[in-house]
């Protein structure tokens, strides 16, 4: 490759993070989420590159036998797995010194880091949801992550550079003479200018992420509390609304609900005898069947212990010594307390719906 396709390529990702670190400065949740997104999508291509040059250089004759191989079932499941892929570039593989790269791409705390910040991004991206709480927060620290991983991935080699392109390495602090650009060092410089009071420091994160949970928590316990008296078992109210939320994303099951549909709707609307009782009454035991099927997969849930597991959490995030532990620790507890949250809320408001219903039947209405 061309030395200046190298330094094209260092100025593209240079370029990214200064509008993701713009993007978060702002402080918006929206800003916040959409530099989640571009983040994420600089990261993925920094370790399939990275991989790229792994599998090359574990074939080649020069470098064959001194480091790990990469089977096609291995490659083919780092080209599907995001995983995979975290893993494989964090490892030291012994083909480091031949990539003029002296470590793997990410350190393992990272790669916690950037798994948590990979699912929230999924969230972002694929349900069009946040946790508006820490967007901001998930992203600076990707932002981190992303930063380090731009340095490593340079050479540790001086290139050539144009004009044009030393011209646009100034704008980020890096200052260069006689045309000759040390990769590596370039990079540090210009991370180091544009990450400067973006990142939070952990003490302070680690303090509004316990905070989320606890008032989170509180405001849940309040709901339930509401929910419970016409809701009698609250672990079996949870597992039946995670059932219904099961049937309506079930294909086979829509598939039959259609089927059953059009056979009623056949005989009532066109009185069609042809469609018999019979055949109405199978139809409704198949859906009946496959709605028992789905409910019998739906994992039983106990309200309370998933509530201590949450409180249990907030004490664990605030005690945590690293981005990785706090984050990890957060993101399991902050999964389980918005699914908890989504149900308790459906179910607050089918019985506030029931109570209105039977005040107006007891009204005449």
């Amino acid at each position: 490759m061309d030395d200046r396709d190298e330094v094209d390529r260092l100025i593209f990702a240079i370029e990214q993070i200064a509008l993701c670190a713009e993007l978060i400065r702002d402080g918006s949740a929206g800003k916040a989420r959409a530099a989640l997104i571009l983040l994420d999508s600089l990261v993925d291509g920094m370790t399939y590159r990275r991989l790229d040059l792994l599998y090359t250089a574990s074939t080649a004759g020069w470098t064959r036998g001194t480091g790990r191989t990469y089977p096609k079932s291995v490659r083919n499941t780092a080209r599907m797995s995001l995983p995979t892929r975290i893993q494989l570039v964090s490892e030291t593989t012994g083909y480091e010194p031949y990539l003029s790269q002296n470590s793997p791409l990410l350190e393992p705390d990272e790669a916690e880091v950037l798994a948590v910040a990979h699912e929230y991004r999924n969230s972002a991206y694929h349900q069009d949801t946040h946790n508006e709480a820490v967007v901001g927060d998930i992203a600076a620290a990707l932002l981190l992550v992303a930063g380090r991983m731009v340095v490593r991935s340079q050479s540790k080699w001086s290139v050539s550079a144009s004009r044009s392109q030393v011209t646009q390495l100034a704008v980020f602090g890096v200052e260069i003479e006689g045309g000759m650009i040390p990769l590596r060092e370039a990079a540090e410089t210009a991370v180091a200018s544009i990450i400067n009071g973006v990142t939070n420091d952990v003490l302070q994160v680690r303090e509004r992420l316990a905070d989320d949970l606890e008032s989170r928590l509180e405001e849940l316990r309040q709901t339930l509390e509401f929910v419970k008296p016409g809701r009698g078992d609250l672990d079996e109210m949870v597992r039946n609304y995670r059932g219904a939320e099961l049937f309506g994303s079930d294909d086979e099951l829509i598939r039959r609900q259609s089927e059953l549909w059009e056979l009623v709707s056949t005989r009532t609307a066109d009185g069609d005898t042809t469609v018999t009782r019979e055949a109405i009454r199978e139809a409704q035991a198949s859906v009946f069947a496959r709605m028992e099927e789905l409910q019998a997969r739906v994992p039983s849930l106990s309200v309370e212990t998933s509530l201590a597991e949450v409180e249990a959490a907030a004490t664990t995030v605030r005690a945590a010594g690293s981005a990785a532990s706090m984050w990890m620790a957060y993101r399991e507890a902050d999964k389980n307390l918005t699914e908890l949250e989504r149900l308790s809320t459906t179910a607050a408001l089918d019985l506030d719906d029931a109570i209105n219903q039977e005040s107006d039947r007891r009204r005449g209405k």
